[in-house]
């Protein structure tokens, strides 16, 4: 509703410049039609916009819903104008047309500001400070993580492991890193993860790293290689933008990473997710330029303007997947069964999925999708339920911070939605990934410290 908002506000001040079109219409309405009985009718559907805007709870903390309230008593209040002043209002048009683009384009101004900010806004409701590690509602956490941006499970082991994300350009001065977390859901108890090195074996032979660097940890992924050995594949942002390559080891108390090899990326890529194709190929999404200020990229947001696109790693160099162009690709995830990419962009808010081996492309609308998990047929995703500039100023404030959110499950063959799960106010927010295990949704965060256990209905 927003992006509608938005239009339509912005088509109305661009025809407001048609001067000639807009003073040809209003001579033939006041000609043809009757102004009482159509300042009637136009205040009884400002009623029922007024109705449409405040028929739930809370209504006066979403944006759209607020700017369609205003809107319907304007209108009621033309309505009453145009019922009670008739055809005196027909020498008001001779005014109007002297003096027209000296009223004109302040309304106009006035409509694309409106526009802008329906776009950038969504949610101007209380969000309470969260700080407390405590359950509300039917989200229980489980804090003791720094950002759990993605997440991976061992089902023999009951453990999740989790990228620790740091932070990135241009949210951060600089990018940030980050760490490892296992996850016991047996005992709710975090493990921190131990990095050990082996031989640079997996990875590109050009590719090196310094053992006394850290790591920037963003999107993960698993595949399990034909000698059985699991390997964890990581975008990493510090020191360099890099894929990495590490041995899971689960066969002592302690699990550890053994690293294995690196993949530099190329010189313009800023990556995001990762998906396995097998252990030498797999799939990453390149989100944007890694120049991009928080101006061009709140541009970028609200043009909805392609910024990224998804590459190919083939075990020898990176190429371009076609139709794959978009506004902030993030979530990647490679079904081999199929042969179907899914690819989430971030701000296209969609969903794409890829046929790859008949060239085809699917698309639904998710509002700021991000990673994507799989289970029996059925997508699992988050989504965020707000615009922009929310979303920016709570990154200011908080560490944890509560603004709407929805978890979605999305058949993987038509991508139909089939549960939306949405919640505001809660002890949890900014989700990034969500993965059922059994009859729970366990869910993390880029900006938290801590995750959510959300109970399947």
């Amino acid at each position: 509703m927003n992006y509608f908002l938005a239009s339509f506000f912005l088509l109305l001040s661009i025809s407001l410049f048609f001067k000639k079109y807009i003073l040809s219409i209003s001579n033939f309405i006041f000609q043809n039609y009757s102004i009482k009985k159509m300042g009637i009718g136009i205040a009884l559907f400002g009623i029922f916009i007024i109705y449409i805007s405040t028929n739930q709870a809370d209504w006066n903390e979403v944006m759209w819903r607020l700017t369609t309230l205003i809107l319907g008593l304007l209108l009621i209040l033309r309505g009453i104008l145009m019922s009670l002043l008739g055809d005196k209002l027909y020498k008001l048009l001779y005014v109007f047309e002297r003096h027209y683009y000296k009223l004109t384009i302040p309304i106009s101004v006035i409509l694309i500001s409106i526009s802008a900010l329906v776009i950038s806004r969504d949610y101007l409701g209380e969000i309470p400070n969260i700080e407390e590690c405590v359950s509300t509602g039917e989200i229980e956490i489980v804090c003791g993580v720094s950002n759990p941006e993605d997440m991976v499970y061992f089902e023999k082991e009951h453990l999740i492991l989790m990228s620790e994300f740091g932070g990135i350009k241009p949210y951060s001065p600089d990018n940030i890193s980050g760490s490892f977390k296992f996850y016991n859901i047996n005992t709710n108890k975090f493990i921190n993860a131990n990095i050990e090195y082996g031989a640079n074996d997996w990875g590109s032979k050009n590719c090196f790293r310094d053992k006394n660097s850290s790591f920037g940890p963003h999107g993960i992924d698993l595949v399990k290689r034909d000698d059985d050995i699991y390997q964890l594949g990581v975008v990493n942002h510090v020191p360099n933008e890099s894929i990495e390559f590490f041995e899971v080891d689960l066969s002592k108390l302690e699990p550890k990473l053994i690293w294995r090899g690196c993949i530099d990326a190329p010189e313009t890529a800023y990556f995001n997710d990762i998906s396995f194709k097998n252990q030498d190929e797999f799939f990453v999404t390149h989100m944007y330029s890694r120049s991009i200020s928080i101006p061009k990229w709140m541009l970028a947001s609200l043009l909805k303007s392609n910024t990224g696109y998804v590459y190919y790693w083939n075990s020898k160099d990176f190429q371009k997947v076609n139709k794959s162009d978009g506004g902030q690709p993030n979530g990647v995830l490679y079904d081999k069964d199929k042969d179907i990419l899914y690819v989430a962009y971030n701000q296209s808010d969609e969903i794409r999925r890829f046929n790859i081996s008949k060239g085809e492309v699917d698309s639904n609308f998710i509002q700021s999708p991000d990673n994507i998990t799989l289970k029996d047929g059925q997508l699992l995703l988050t989504a965020l339920d707000f615009q922009p500039l929310d979303g920016l100023s709570c990154l200011e404030t908080n560490k944890n911070c509560s603004l709407p959110f929805s978890i979605i499950k999305m058949d993987a063959d038509s991508l139909e939605i089939l549960k939306k799960y949405s919640y505001k106010k809660t002890s949890f927010g900014l989700p990034t990934v969500a993965l059922l295990i059994e009859n729970k949704i366990f869910v993390g965060s880029f900006h938290s410290d801590r995750i959510a256990l959300i109970q399947e209905r």
